[in-house]
């Protein structure tokens, strides 16, 4: 695994991080995260639309120049991009690149920008991941499993209910009085006198 200087070099990261803070400074925008989503998504176009941020059309807001505000020094300067909270933003990108290594850095700045940067995993978190969906697909198979077993039992009981009765051959005939005759079957009548 390439050291992290490398992988911000190589990936371009440490360039695009830098153009962002110069363009804070040139352009003084009042909200940050919508100047990085606009300054990345106009300058990296094709890599930003492969956020989940722009993906799934995640509004970052709106930010407009500070015209009023003119730094007359280093400190001024130093002030206002801490109160923006650049800083801290730059970090997270950077820190996220660094563990994740992802092959898109300018989809990873918008998303950490945005908020959504939580569907990204290191490796640890991706295989812990695959390990729990892999327990409650075995937990599912195995439940949908009893429950087939279950029917199939109860199939089966009735299937050798139905046997044991005609094993058992015809029922006995239901006798019912109508005036005299018994019903011994459908298709006979037995004639039977009632002594008075």
């Amino acid at each position: 695994m390439q050291s992290a200087e490398l992988f911000l070099d190589t990936s371009g990261l440490k360039h695009i991080l830098e153009q962002i803070y110069v363009g804070c400074c040139r352009e003084k925008p009042d909200k940050l995260c919508p100047y990085v989503v606009e300054f990345l998504s106009d300058n990296y176009a094709k890599s930003a639309k492969q956020s989940v941020a722009q993906r799934s059309n995640h509004d970052a807001g709106t930010w407009k120049p500070m015209k009023n505000f003119v730094p007359l020094n280093k400190l001024q300067l130093e002030q206002y991009l801490d109160d923006l909270g650049m800083r801290p933003l730059l970090e997270r990108i950077t820190e996220k690149a660094v563990r994740l290594r992802p092959s898109n850095v300018v989809a990873l700045a918008v998303d950490v920008a945005c908020g959504t940067d939580d569907t990204y995993m290191d490796e640890s978190e991706a295989r812990a991941a695959q390990a729990l969906q892999a327990r409650q697909r075995g937990n599912t198979a195995r439940k949908e499993k009893k429950q087939q077993q279950a029917a199939a039992t109860k199939v089966q009981a009735s299937a050798r209910g139905r046997r044991s009765r005609k094993q058992k051959g015809p029922s006995q005939p239901a006798i019912a009085e109508e005036g005299g005759a018994v019903a011994a079957a459908p298709s006979e009548t037995v004639e039977i006198s009632v002594g008075s």
